[in-house]
């Protein structure tokens, strides 16, 4: 075949020619960068090769939003309360209060956090959905008529995403 005054005859010949199109193909893509303070800074510039870009922004959105929910975290632990916090414990009769309590280091707009109580099987029995406070702190108590003994865990989770999980027995 002729293209221009070049005459391809082989099928390497080929594929240099087909893999090189992508490399014209090449598209910048801003990435907005929310500063702690005003600043005067210009947003960051990424350039990468797209070749579906509708997959690519899926992925970097899961990617973002998972990172960002666990990075919120500052602490989660179970126990019985305990003035401001939780005496930690895995082991827990069946009069005493279980409480989980989950502290973030920020709470964005809208942040919510979740616990989900579970037995053995993995059953959920309960589950407890809050607006994060501005206090930066949630406790959620195992409902009392869950309290019977065996082994159970609970599930923490902020924005939607599993932050940590705590397995316990009830004696």
């Amino acid at each position: 075949m002729m293209i221009g005054r070049f005459e391809l005859k082989s099928v390497a010949l080929w594929a240099v020619l087909i893999a090189t199109i992508p490399l014209a193909c090449r598209e910048t893509i801003e990435v907005p960068v929310a500063p702690a303070e005003e600043t005067t800074e210009e947003p960051a510039q990424v350039t990468e090769e797209v070749t579906d870009l509708s997959e690519t922004t899926t992925s970097i959105e899961a990617e973002v939003g998972e990172a960002a929910e666990v990075i919120l975290l500052d602490t989660a632990s179970l126990g019985t309360p305990s003035g401001d916090g939780v005496d930690e414990s895995s082991s827990f009769s069946t009069s005493q209060t279980i409480t989980l309590l989950v502290r973030v280091r920020e709470v964005p707009e809208g942040l919510v956090a979740r616990a989900r109580w579970l037995d053995s099987a993995g059953e959920a029995l309960s589950e407890q959905q809050v607006d994060v406070p501005q206090s930066r702190s949630v406790r959620f108590a195992m409902p009392e008529n869950l309290r019977n003994p065996g082994s159970y865990s609970v599930e923490a989770y902020l924005g939607g995403n599993l932050v940590d999980q705590f397995e316990f027995e009830i004696e």
